[in-house]
């Protein structure tokens, strides 16, 4: 009996913890009462209870069964041990949550514990949506760190809180996308997720995350989950690797077709089950082979070039003709060489790009070794009329670039001088090797079009700077961000894939801009450039973290 109740006690205890509640729990007199009137006054030693209790339980087992309501003082807010878990279950793995209270400590409130092989594949709304006790109190926290012009639309807070606990919430977003989501159609107020002040939340109400080696050792523990997997993706993906080994080599469609794979799957690895995203992996461009990935993210990267290997397998006249006979002018070959530094780096890249836009795997990296076969009948049709379209898209690209210097040459004086440097610091941006080598096959196909946008826009700076500075208002606050960060770029080991599409989406936007006449396969609005923007900046945030 005294081990019983010693053990409620800490149960309670621990559940005060955990709603740091300390004292603020446990209704003495609700348990004084709820044994008063189940236990017979006659029952006043313990032989005598047992006896009682023995005979008592095989009619009425739950009898002297404890219940919160009958534990716990009432609360305001509907209270449950069940909204402070002791777990996360993340594709099948046990995830030990701990509490603590220890206020103004790096400890305080919860912590997960995470095995270095599982942090890529935690999610932010995993996080979010684990501990509900602490759901209220933490949307209220968002919505204080607002800025004012936000709350005055959304206020009262209050309602605002309680109306978002009643929405139709999809916990596989964040709870960040999801008050932009509710806000926007609730009150039509159109919040962006970097619009909440996250160093304004108390650090308790965010899960501190604590990554672990093999060994059981701790590597690095922190609250934000984007630091942390950037801090230690090296590690966590070498781990991965050494857990799955997973290596199928692939010289053929036939091979593939025999080892067919999905966009995910659940693997049983050396530490447990772990769910992967499969992908082909060309090898230096000579072998292919199946390997397993964290995220899908890493996995479609890779996949897109071993889609483009395999058709170079499986169609070989045509990567003749594309590595080494690309129909592209001498003058313009020259051009692009300058650029790219090499010739042969040149024509690889647009080669590839090339079967790229033919198969469409840009957009669509199937995983179906059948459809790709369809994909591959009907790319080599139009394989070598892409190759025409894309070698007169860089012609008309020097032509651009030729009218946007013989403009740029009437632009003589100070009044000139803002938009002039403007446009050519933009013109090297987009032309610099680095950025070269990255984008997709879209926007090489469209790149004279960007050009053209840089020449009519040097034609109107030569008519009137001042209309020309107006606009750039418009484009600056885009801009800019890359600009304050582009030191920490040019030094970062790591994947620019990120930087590559934000600057895409900006030269689409910049054309719409000061060349609206010029037809873009999409339209770039400030609202989609808001949302390529909080991209970008998650993307600065990890490498402000990198090692």
């Amino acid at each position: 009996v005294r081990n019983f109740f010693f053990r409620l006690n800490c149960l309670i205890k621990y559940l005060e913890i955990k709603a740091r509640k300390i004292n603020g729990l446990f209704n003495e007199n609700g348990l004084f009462d709820f044994y008063n009137n189940r236990i017979p006054s006659f029952v006043h030693t313990t032989k005598l209870f047992e006896q009682w209790y023995t005979e008592t339980e095989k009619e009425s087992p739950d009898i002297l069964l404890v219940k919160e309501d009958d534990l716990f003082i009432p609360q305001i807010d509907e209270f449950s041990s069940a909204h402070f878990p002791d777990e996360i279950i993340l594709n099948g793995n046990r995830l030990e949550l701990n509490y603590q209270y220890a206020p103004f400590k790096p400890v305080d409130g919860a912590s997960l514990i995470c095995p270095l092989h599982l942090l890529g594949q935690i999610k932010q709304f995993h996080l979010d949506w684990a501990i509900q006790g602490f759901l209220r109190e933490k949307v209220l926290a968002l919505f204080r760190s607002l800025p004012k012009t936000f709350r005055v639309k959304l206020q009262p807070a209050s309602n605002w809180v309680s109306g978002f606990l009643e929405f139709k919430i999809s916990k596989s977003n964040s709870l960040t996308a999801e008050l932009c989501r509710y806000s926007f159609e609730r009150f039509g107020v159109d919040l962006q997720q970097d619009s909440f002040r996250m160093a304004d939340i108390p650090p308790f109400l965010n899960i501190r995350l604590v990554v672990n080696s093999p060994e059981n050792e701790l590597l690095a523990d922190d609250r934000d989950l984007t630091i942390l997997q950037t801090r230690l993706k090296i590690k966590a993906d070498e781990e991965f690797d050494r857990i799955t080994e997973i290596e199928i080599p692939i010289s053929n469609w036939q091979d593939w077709s025999a080892h067919k794979f999905s966009v995910q799957t659940n693997i049983l690895s050396k530490a447990g089950e772990v769910v992967g995203y499969p992908a082909l992996v060309n090898n230096n461009k000579k072998n292919l082979f199946i390997k397993i990935f964290q995220s899908i993210e890493d996995a479609d990267a890779e996949h897109i070039n071993g889609l483009v290997r395999l058709f170079e397998i499986e169609n070989k006249d045509s990567v003749i003709y594309l590595y080494q006979k690309f129909p592209v002018s001498k003058e313009t070959k020259v051009y692009f060489t300058v650029i790219t530094k090499n010739s042969a780096i040149f024509i690889d890249i647009i080669a590839n790009r090339t079967i790229r836009y033919a198969l469409g795997i840009e957009k669509n990296p199937t995983r179906d070794p059948e459809e790709f076969k369809q994909l591959m009948v009907a790319a080599r049709e139009k394989v070598y009329a892409f190759s025409e379209e894309m070698a007169h898209s860089l012609e008309d690209t020097v032509t651009a670039c030729n009218e946007m210097n013989n403009f740029l040459m009437k632009c003589k004086g100070p009044a000139f001088a803002q938009s002039v440097k403007d446009l050519e610091d933009s013109f090297s941006l987009l032309m610099s090797p680095e950025n070269f080598n990255e984008y997709t096959a879209e926007f090489i196909f469209n790149l004279s079009k960007i050009i053209k946008g840089f020449a009519l826009r040097a034609e109107r700076i030569a008519h009137s700077p001042l209309k020309d500075i107006q606009k750039s208002s418009l484009v600056l606050p885009y801009l800019k961000p890359y600009l304050d960060n582009k030191k920490k770029i040019e030094t970062y080991a790591g994947s620019l894939k990120s930087v590559v599409i934000y600057l895409e989406d900006l030269f689409f936007f910049r054309t719409s801009v000061y060349a609206q006449e010029i037809k873009l396969p999409k339209k770039i609005s400030t609202k989609i450039m808001d949302e390529s923007l909080e991209k970008f900046n998650q993307f600065l945030k990890k490498i402000t973290f990198s090692n």
